[in-house]
């Protein structure tokens, strides 16, 4: 018999820890807490598999205090001081399946010291390149902070960001499209526009932490920040320690084109 459940139903849910397990796999358990992955390993009678990626997402804990975040913020792999692509200690997977080349070469270069391999991939649906970076410093958008005090918005990515799911939902090639950004006052704006053009179903909108784990054909990454923000907080909450792993589960979320 096969069980499959999350971490949080395993513990609150009765159920499930009546009785113990041959085999516990912890999936994407860099996000988890390691009194959780403890509390997952005791209900296995003859072996715990852990699978993960230590460039994504780590562990959310919103405390401040160094003591409870030195315990709780660093992922199982880091505090096993194994978190090395070529650590002899993991069994690692080095053939990606997922995205054309030119995506995945962005994280295998800068993360993963190029042990990444690209398997056979599907034939491009357009003449662009896989990758392309949009500037749009030169026209001054604005970055500012909602009434909540949380987050950014900006206007003219949000526009800069429609547009370009606009002309992926009209290819039929393309199954299904999602749209990115770090901040939640951001892709409120950006899911209401596109409900609103009736896009919903093929577009999918929300923040780093929600697209772990998901693929989509064409990914739109909005940063939302901008340099006239006329803040100095503005970028911020993306140039923490945590940073290069939101990137990463961002960018590769593609399998055929990043923005």
């Amino acid at each position: 018999m096969i069980v499959g459940t999350t971490l949080t139903m395993l513990y609150s849910k009765p159920i499930l820890t009546e009785r113990s397990y041959d085999v516990v796999i912890i999936d994407e358990v860099t996000m988890a807490l390691q009194p959780m992955i403890f509390f997952a390993a005791l209900y296995a009678r003859k072996k715990v598999v852990v699978v993960g990626d230590f460039f994504q997402i780590q562990p959310i804990v919103l405390s401040k205090d160094p003591s409870v975040r030195a315990r709780l913020a660093n992922n199982i792999f880091k505090v096993n001081q194994i978190d090395h692509p070529n650590n002899p200690s993991l069994s690692t997977l080095r053939i990606q399946r997922r995205m054309k080349a030119p995506i995945s070469e962005i994280s295998n270069q800068t993360l993963y010291e190029g042990i990444l391999q690209n398997d056979q991939l599907k034939a491009k649906l357009t003449s662009e390149p896989a990758v392309s970076f949009y500037n749009t410093n030169q026209f001054h958008p604005l970055s500012i902070i909602p009434s909540s005090g949380k987050g950014r918005i900006n206007l003219y990515n949000v526009l800069v960001a429609v547009l370009l799911a606009q002309k992926y939902f009209r290819n039929s090639e393309v199954s299904d499209i999602g749209i990115i950004s770090p901040y939640r006052a951001q892709v409120k704006i950006i899911g209401e526009i596109i409900r609103d053009l009736g896009m919903e179903d093929k577009v999918m909108v929300s923040t780093v932490h929600k697209f772990q784990g998901i693929e989509k054909d064409v990914i739109i990454f909005d940063i939302a920040d901008a340099e006239h923000g006329g803040d100095s907080n503005i970028g911020l909450p993306i140039k923490n320690e945590e940073a290069p792993y939101l990137f990463n589960v961002a960018f590769t979320r593609a399998k055929t084109n990043s923005f």
